[in-house]
């Protein structure tokens, strides 16, 4: 149950203690234009630790009970989409990090990182670059 009021460093800070239990990397400050997509992928990263954890427990596989599975199965009539994706995950494995730079540019901005290292076999850094480049308009 909330408090009436309690100050932002008590919240950060008890939040902080909580991702520290779950193996997270903190919370840290970013810019306000950012704060909502930084807040998203949190968010999504929390939900994936929780679910490896809950899976742990209950020994079941993490996959039955991800919520990243249900976001999938739940665009049924996005065939072109799917196709679209597997074809890039295709043409990645072939090209050369300059050019898997350019493809994943092309992924919806919608997807987190984790996501797309996953789905692409693909390094966090690698991942990063294209936003870095796009917004240096240099891509």
């Amino acid at each position: 149950m909330m408090k009436d009021f309690e100050p932002e460093e008590v919240i950060k800070e008890t939040f902080d203690t909580s991702l520290s239990l779950l193996e997270c990397s903190l919370m840290k400050t970013v810019q306000p234009r950012n704060k909502i997509l930084y807040a998203k992928n949190k968010v999504d990263a929390i939900q994936h630790v929780v679910d490896e954890k809950v899976a742990q427990v209950l020994n079941v596989p993490a996959a039955e009970i991800s919520h990243v599975e249900e976001e999938d199965i739940s665009c049924k009539k996005c065939e072109d989409l799917d196709i679209l994706i597997i074809q890039l995950k295709e043409k990645c494995l072939t090209v050369t990090y300059k050019e898997k730079v350019k493809l994943l540019t092309l992924l919806p901005r919608s997807w987190t990182i984790r996501k797309t290292v996953i789905k692409f076999q693909v390094s966090q850094h690698l991942v990063k670059l294209p936003d870095i480049l796009k917004e240096t308009k240099v891509a």
